[in-house]
């Protein structure tokens, strides 16, 4: 059994205990030494009734007679009587011969104020001791109904101690040995089903470990103790608790870090984007710097030139050339601008009407549209199909404006006295334009950003014609959008085809 410190659970509660448990034990053991100590007494009494009725009538037939020799012979056997330590006559006739006073006393007895008093052999009075209580028997001796004396005999509780005092000692040690070995078991029970499992539930909650809390879980032998049972239980789900705020915890930090990952990308996407626009912008301004610096600077001085002409009253033939160079510059500013404004546009609008489109006759018109344009450039355009039905559900507007881009830089890029091919192909599902031009073509580096915004490729317009680098940028955005396939095949120096497949069932495509 381990020990046990003095502020110990098990030693509080044995205290509590066995004040108590002492408490009735003292209780008892007084309430068995007095019954002990009445009983004695009883039979002292009842000895000194005895010797009463042995010396009684001897004791009459010498007081009757005055014979002091007889009297102080059965006195003298009367005090042999171990239970008999004093014997007292009163009220009666003094002997003729009797030499000692009266009332006559011999031992321990009592005097007339009831004090303790010792006779000794000469009649002389002692002081009696104080822890003495004397236990007294009074009878009378009569003689034909005629008393002669009174007589007292006495006995003390030192002859109980003495006759008791094994007996005493018995119901002492018992109660002291009842009592050791009560608190000895009780320590035993209080060490084995209460310390033990408290110190084995502090031992559970020193070596909780945060990171394994489920290897702490707490087993105590309960004896089926309901405390004990609820302290196991209570601890148990404590430490169910701990664990699942834990993974609580751990789950909100994951989802917390993920967030975080999510928004880092989130920003540096969008950093990225305003680093786009912000060279989008840059780009921007050196196109308008640039391009449209030189239309204004051109129709300026060809203003100049025709204000002095009409001074000089110059030939018509010669003003007529220059009104023609200013709606040529007039026209590049204001393709410039268009460019500008359908990027633009195309970013933010998300509207598109579907509508039965023939395709044959849409690239016929984009062609006729753009006949004069090659003309100038003596550039022929030349349609070919392999069928009659190309009907397909898109939206016409943005399509056409598709076409209109591609046929365009078709003729833009490509050399005088050439021409520009446009193919129809019906397919099962699907619609294959190819616009073909016999231009310059695009480098491997070009082809990497061909679709890119403000995009400046090799190729250059082969009449001095202005180029935004949005064209393709724009046709791009639009095909996404209605879910066409683009791709584009080039040779430098031979050529470019740009391939459109065209759902027969288009359906709008909203940007990323």
């Amino acid at each position: 059994m381990p020990l046990l410190s003095k502020n110990s659970l098990s030693i509080k509660l044995l205290r509590i205990v066995f004040s108590v448990y002492l408490v009735i034990t003292l209780f008892i053991t007084f309430v068995q030494i007095a019954d002990e100590y009445q009983r004695k007494n009883h039979e002292i009494l009842k000895s000194l009734e005895a010797a009463q009725q042995i010396f009684q009538a001897n004791l009459t037939e010498a007081v009757w007679t005055f014979d002091s020799k007889q009297l102080q012979a059965i006195l003298t056997g009367m005090m042999k009587i171990p239970v008999i330590v004093g014997i007292k006559i009163n009220n009666m006739e003094k002997p003729t011969d009797w030499s000692q006073g009266f009332p006559i006393r011999m031992g321990i007895v009592q005097n007339e104020v009831g004090q303790i008093i010792q006779i000794s052999k000469n009649d002389k009075q002692q002081k009696g001791l104080l822890y003495l209580k004397l236990i007294s028997h009074h009878f009378s001796l009569k003689k034909d109904n005629l008393t002669l004396a009174e007589v007292t005999l006495y006995s003390s509780n030192h002859i109980i101690f003495e006759l008791a005092k094994y007996t005493l000692l018995s119901i002492t040690l018992a109660a002291i040995t009842k009592t050791v070995i009560l608190w000895l078991l009780f320590l035993w029970v209080f060490n084995k089903y209460l310390t033990k499992q408290m110190n084995e539930f502090c031992g559970a909650m020193e070596k909780i470990n945060p990171d394994l809390p489920e290897n702490s879980y707490l087993k105590l032998q309960t004896y089926n103790i309901s405390e004990l049972n609820r302290i196991e239980d209570v601890y148990n789900q404590m430490l169910l608790r701990i664990i699942q705020a834990r993974e609580a915890l751990n789950l909100l930090n994951e989802n917390l870090e993920q967030q975080v990952i999510q928004r880092t990308e989130e920003l540096q996407i969008k950093n990225k984007k305003l680093e786009q626009l912000n060279q989008e912008k840059n780009d921007f301004l050196a196109i308008a710097a640039h391009d449209l610096k030189n239309p204004l600077a051109n129709m300026k001085g060809l203003s100049l030139l025709i204000r002095r002409g009409l001074k000089e009253n110059a030939e018509i033939e010669k003003l007529s050339y220059f009104t023609e160079l200013i709606e040529i510059s007039s026209k590049n500013m204001l393709e410039i601008v268009n460019n500008f404004l359908d990027a633009a546009k195309i970013e933010e609008d998300n509207n598109f009407h579907y509508t039965k489109t023939d395709l044959l006759q849409l690239v016929k018109s984009t062609l006729q549209e753009h006949k004069d344009y090659a003309d100038s450039k003596s550039i022929k355009l030349i349609v070919e199909s392999t069928g009659i039905d190309y009907q397909v559900s898109t939206d016409q507007f943005k399509l056409s404006h598709i076409l209109i881009n591609l046929i365009s830089n078709a003729i833009k890029y490509s050399f005088p006295q050439k021409s520009v091919t446009v193919s129809l192909d019906r397919q099962e599902n699907f619609v294959t334009i190819a616009i073909k031009d016999q231009g310059q073509g695009f480098s491997v580096a070009d082809k990497k950003k061909l679709f890119g915004k403000f995009s400046r490729l090799s190729a250059k317009p082969t009449a001095n014609e202005s180029s935004t680098g949005l064209g393709l940028y724009i046709v791009k955005q639009l095909a996404d959008r209605l879910a066409i396939e683009i791709d584009c095949t080039s040779q430098q120096g031979i050529g470019t085809v740009f391939s459109l497949k065209i759902p027969l069932h288009c359906q709008f495509i909203a940007p990323l």
